[in-house]
């Protein structure tokens, strides 16, 4: 039999299960893990961590995808290679919006793509947006869960630390509520392989301190290792809102109006 065994992700065929959860943290993956019902490690290379397990008795994997476009591209693609049918980005975000605080859940219904990843498998003037049966799944599991949560336009870049303050306003005002480095490509790349692709994103930092984001990223980094904090409960609501909403699209299948 020909290796599946994939160049980055190296995981191989039977590895990956349908659902999929990419975090870009590896120690996201694990804090995932402990809320599945069991898990055990399949692969771990570079910034790419994978776990496989089951949640209710529904078969998930959680891959890591690392910073950025390009990295969370490569684990789109090997999931595609590997079996993965639906792909949710459980990631974090910076507000562009003041009603927007540290803590709440960001659930993109569009991402303006100002990454470069994205464009180069598609035209500019190509929406990246989440496939409709997952955006209602984790709107639902929000809803049920009572979780603070708000949808709308977001944004993908490829810089960390040279948005300008009148960028980000600019963008503010023609109504995008939130900015991450990886959405575009996942979505992107998800639609492109035939993938059932969706995000939902922590909000870490509040829309006065992204001109300064480095605060709100560091405070995020610090509560995640010690579980307290208004940054951490986030993560920790994007986690159980994902698991969740996994839940309602195995038991509705393309049942859009079940959900």
């Amino acid at each position: 039999m020909v290796s599946k065994l994939q160049a980055h992700l190296m995981v191989d065929e039977g590895d990956i299960a349908p659902y999929v959860l990419l975090p870009g943290d590896p120690d996201r993956v694990l804090r995932i893990g402990e809320k599945m019902d069991s898990f055990r490690e399949v692969a771990y290379n570079r910034e790419f961590r994978t776990i496989t397990g089951s949640y209710e008795g529904i078969p998930i994997t959680v891959t890591s995808s690392g910073i950025g476009g390009p990295s969370a591209a490569i684990a789109v693609e090997e999931l595609a290679n590997s079996g993965a049918k639906v792909v949710i980005r459980v990631g974090s975000c910076g507000a562009y919006s003041s009603s927007i605080e540290v803590g709440d859940v960001v659930i993109p219904a569009g991402v303006v793509k100002e990454d470069g990843t994205s464009k180069a498998y598609v035209s500019s003037s190509y929406p990246a947006i989440p496939d409709l049966q997952v955006l209602c799944a984790l709107a639902k599991a929000a809803q049920d869960l009572h979780i603070p949560f708000h949808t709308g336009v977001g944004l993908s870049h490829d810089v960390f630390y040279a948005r300008s303050a009148e960028s980000i306003k600019s963008w503010s005002e023609q109504g995008v509520i939130a900015a991450d480095m990886e959405s575009a490509s996942v979505l992107t790349v998800g639609r492109m392989r035939s993938l059932q692709a969706g995000a939902v994103l922590a909000v870490v930092s509040a829309y006065d301190e992204i001109f300064r984001p480095w605060i709100g990223v560091k405070d995020y980094a610090t509560e995640a290792k010690s579980g307290a904090g208004e940054a951490a409960l986030g993560e920790e609501r994007a986690i159980l809102l994902a698991l969740k909403a996994i839940v309602y699209l195995e038991k509705t299948g393309d049942n859009l109006l079940e959900i």
